[in-house]
């Protein structure tokens, strides 16, 4: 163990004192309590109507809603990766609630099912946030033009400009439900539908003592290989100790 006169402390795998809800562990300016009370007041009885009333608990359509709308201002488009955002992310976290958090096939499916709905919630959020006066709403630009209807001619011109402005809405939303379909079908195309893309580690890596024991078997294997001329950028595979990296390539890179 290192001097621990010299460093700062550093204590891993100690219980500490957190807040009692995560979103008091989040800044007061982040847009996901903005989108997290739009959701919550908004009328979707037409949505909710689509659900069976028997059969196994559906994730409730609001926490599908905001996770995608709050992804959609955060430039995160893939439903793999909000799912991850769930698990690793305080604020995809916090729209979750206490509850099971959603894969990424329950995303998607939400998704797909309720294209429009979602066009909707995000042409309104988008609208509330302009009358609230918002400049930014995470990565999205809000088009604040102030209009005036004193005089004739400032009615004609506050109405062109609102047909302008309803014209730029309605692109930015179809680009994000283009983007959003592109996204996911590419992944889709790369992964199996098994495949969360997460890149983790393999499940023989996932308990910590065996973890511990693959390294110090790894280390070891290395070491005594030190004695056969190799160098110490010399790799071993983790997922198989027997198998060497294979140096390619002037620059001797390891693949």
């Amino acid at each position: 163990m290192a001097d621990g006169g010299r460093w700062k402390p550093y204590v891993q795998r100690q219980g500490r004192l957190l807040p009692a809800f995560v979103d008091d562990a989040l800044d007061p300016s982040d847009p996901v309590f903005f989108i997290d009370d739009v959701v919550d007041g908004l009328e979707l009885t037409a949505l909710e109507q689509r659900y069976a009333t028997v059969g196994e608990h559906a994730y409730d359509p609001r926490l599908l809603l905001k996770r995608w709308l709050y992804g959609a201002t955060q430039g995160v488009y893939s439903g793999r990766e909000r799912a991850r955002r769930g698990r690793r992310d305080l604020a995809f976290r916090c729209l979750a609630g206490a509850g099971p958090v959603p894969d990424f096939r329950t995303m998607n499916r939400f998704r797909v099912r309720h294209r429009e709905d979602f066009a909707a919630v995000l042409r309104e959020t988008v609208r509330l946030a302009q009358g609230a006066g918002l400049v930014r709403l995470g990565l999205v630009a809000i088009d604040g033009t102030k209009l005036r209807a004193n005089t004739s001619r400032s009615k004609a011109l506050s109405h062109q400009r609102m047909v302008e402005r309803e014209a730029r809405l309605e692109a930015e939303i179809a680009a994000v439900l283009q983007r959003l379909d592109e996204v996911n079908a590419a992944e889709d195309a790369d992964h199996d539908e098994d495949d969360d893309g997460s890149g983790g580690l393999p499940a023989e890596l996932h308990d910590r003592q065996r973890r511990l024991a693959k390294l110090q078997t790894v280390r070891v294997q290395l070491e005594r290989e030190k004695g056969d001329a190799r160098t110490p950028k010399h790799q071993k595979s983790l997922a198989d100790p027997e198998a060497n990296m294979m140096r390619v390539g002037n620059d001797g890179a390891l693949t």
